[in-house]
């Protein structure tokens, strides 16, 4: 290899020392000390070991210039931006959605509702006292709105003990102290004798539609028309159960 002139080679020079470098190279005149160039399609400079270079300084990264970076004390221009929406377009902590009264976008006006009450036991002389009615069951039931009442009710009524003449008695719906319209129903209890047992026992169910205005609403499911002379009838069983359905938004 002679220095100042070109050397042409068809082969690879290799140069080999013990010393600390193999080669140095000193321009003194300021200019770079090595150029490498090649025709292009492979890196200018081959090296076979990972270890950083002290004092070797790289201008680009992934062939991006610094400019193409955010500095360590620099922000980001859509840094106020959540998947390219602004602040504005987020529930705050503390902030109340604007549908936070519906469920599956209904308001509460449009949910349906529901009351139930049950005994094991009537107290006769309780409900009646010396009357020939009175109310087996009561329950209530909160309407948001216009809507409709369905109840459902029955209670198991008996007599017994020999000599027991029976009776003739009508179970109906009241709401608000108003008989539902369709709900009486009648059960014939007959005698009993020493021999003979006649139609001792009977459930009496009713049931029952009624139109109501918003508010709160009173059910009864009452025994009328009994023999308050001689009364043989005895009532367990019972259940009352109401359900709310209120109006579209057409009011049907």
């Amino acid at each position: 290899m002679v220095v100042g002139v070109a050397n042409r080679s068809g082969r690879s020079t290799w140069l080999a020392s013990r010393g600390p470098s193999v080669l140095k190279l000193n321009n003194t005149a300021g200019n770079p000390a090595l150029g490498l160039r090649n025709g292009g399609g492979s890196a200018p400079l081959l090296v076979d070991s990972s270890i950083v270079v002290t004092g070797l300084n790289a201008d680009q990264l992934d062939g991006q210039d610094s400019t193409a970076f955010l500095g360590a004390a620099a922000k980001a221009t859509d840094a106020d931006l959540l998947d390219g929406q602004d602040s504005t377009a987020f529930l705050g902590a503390a902030a109340k959605a604007t549908d936070a009264d519906l469920l599956d976008g209904l308001h509460a006006n449009g949910l349906v509702r529901v009351a139930h009450t049950e005994t094991a036991n009537v107290d006769e002389a309780a409900v009646f006292g010396s009357n020939e009615d009175g109310d087996i069951l009561t329950t209530t039931i909160t309407a948001p709105t216009a809507g409709l009442l369905f109840i459902v009710a029955s209670t198991d009524s008996y007599v017994s003990g020999s000599g027991a003449s029976g009776d003739l008695f009508i179970c109906l719906l009241r709401v608000n102290d108003s008989e539902v319209t369709g709900s009486e129903r009648a059960v014939q209890l007959s005698y009993i004798d020493a021999t003979h047992t006649y139609n001792n026992e009977e459930d009496c169910s009713t049931n029952g539609v009624e139109e109501v205005a918003a508010g709160t609403h009173h059910i009864d499911l009452q025994i009328t028309a009994r023999d308050t002379t001689t009364p043989q009838v005895n009532f367990d069983d019972a259940s009352l159960q109401v359900l709310f359905v209120p109006f579209g938004a057409d009011g049907t």
